[in-house]
């Protein structure tokens, strides 16, 4: 089962969606501590190719100041995008008790490959579930203001 979730947005506010080709962003430090402290406690996250090697690249710069401003935090969940897929080095900064990942038969691009089984699991119905289905510029507005609304309105 994939679970790449093409023009969804989340049925209950639990989740947040991270996707990088709609948000134009890097999951930073910054943004984790944000999210986290907002009350979001499941993230979705999709990266794209360029997303997932800007995130790669952003990672490699942190210094150990850095992770010390995380390293209390972990999410509930974590669901990666099947289709596009980030790099499992994302571990090293988005600290959660599941990671969940769904099989792709054609996957974009390598990055799908540094998971391997055992470092997820597989993907319920239940997560298919609390997505709904939306045209393009409505999870396009959804997804800029989980960060212009909730995420700053706490903070």
């Amino acid at each position: 089962m994939s679970t790449h979730y093409f023009n969804r947005i989340p049925t209950n506010n639990k989740w947040y969606v991270h996707d990088g080709y709609y948000l134009k962003q890097n999951l930073t430090v910054d943004m984790l501590k944000r999210i986290f402290y907002t009350g979001h406690t499941h993230i979705y996250i999709s990266t794209g190719k360029l997303y997932a090697d800007k995130q790669v690249e952003y990672q490699k710069n942190l210094k150990d100041i850095d992770l010390e401003k995380i390293k209390d935090i972990k999410f509930n969940y974590v669901l990666i995008d099947s289709l596009n897929p980030c790099d499992i080095s994302i571990k090293d900064i988005l600290k959660s008790k599941y990671y969940v990942m769904g099989r792709t038969k054609f996957p974009l691009f390598n990055y799908y490959y540094t998971w391997k089984e055992g470092d997820f699991l597989p993907p319920k119905d239940i997560e298919y579930k609390s997505f709904i289905e939306c045209k393009f510029d409505i999870c396009r507005n959804y997804y800029q203001n989980q960060i212009e609304n909730k995420i700053t309105k706490k903070i």
